[in-house]
Parts: structure tokens; sequence; C-alpha cells
């Protein structure tokens, strides 16, 4: 039986229109392998741009199913802070 295998998982996308930031998307997530070919992730997911800027709690798995079909899939989690007036 091999060793779990833990890792950082530092991910970044977004669009860029006329030198400024329209949409940015960015995670850092915490990686364990659970088989030879899939990992769980988990961690937090950091959305800014044009609207709201919103922190995520985020929950997945990721890894190549049968036929090397890459899969991953998240769970986010999102909890509005009330405004005081």
């Amino acid at each position: 039986m091999a060793k779990p295998f833990n890792r950082a998982v530092i991910r970044s996308e977004g669009n860029i229109d006329a030198g400024q930031f329209t949409e940015a998307r960015n995670e850092l997530l915490w990686g364990h392998g659970i088989s030879a070919y899939w990992d769980s992730q988990l961690g937090v997911r950091y959305d800014s741009g044009k609207g709201p800027e919103r922190a995520w709690f985020a929950l997945g798995v990721q890894g190549l199913a049968p036929y090397w079909l890459y899969t991953e899939a998240t769970f986010l989690c999102w909890r509005a802070r009330p405004r005081r007036v």
C-alpha cells in the first residue's frame, strides 16, 4: 500500500480587458491522494473583478475516470455577511 500523497495546489484564472482585471479567480487548496488516479482537495477560493468580491470554502475531488477522462467536481460554500446600515 502506498503512503498518502499530500500537496499544495495554487490555481489562478482571470480575464484582462484594457489592462484591468475584469474577472479573477484564485484558489489555495490542500490536495490529498486517495488512490492512484484520484485526489481530494480542501481549501479556499477568492473571486474578484466586476461585481461583488467573494471568498468561498472549497471541497472537491479530481482525477482520471475510465478511458482517461479527466474529471473534477468541487463543492463551494459561501456565507453572506450582513451589511451594516
